[in-house]
């Protein structure tokens, strides 16, 4: 369903879990399973890709975004990977 979840990570203190869900957001949970943090995802579904020194996060969208979270729920960074653009020596030409 649109709530199922799509990814999930530890912190590396192993204090809070963060889950990626396909209905575009994602949620922290303390260890206990006590919800801490919600963060909608305006650049589509989330997949939490990795967790930083510090606490923070990287989470990857579908719509092509890389977001830093400094905190759980608090985009530090947005870097928008799209569109990549491919040089025109190595791109297929038309018809092809």
């Amino acid at each position: 369903g649109e709530g199922s979840v799509s990814d999930l990570a530890w912190s590396p203190d192993g204090q809070s879990l963060a889950v990626a869900r396909w209905d575009g957001t994602v949620a922290w949970y303390s260890a206990e399973g006590k919800p801490a943090e919600r963060l909608a995802l305006a650049k589509g579904v989330g997949s939490v890709l990795a967790t930083l020194p510090g606490g923070g996060w990287l989470v990857g969208t579908s719509h092509g975004h890389l977001l830093r979270l400094s905190a759980p729920g608090k985009v530090g960074s947005d870097l928008d990977l799209n569109p990549l653009t491919i040089p025109a020596e190595v791109a297929p030409a038309a018809g092809q």
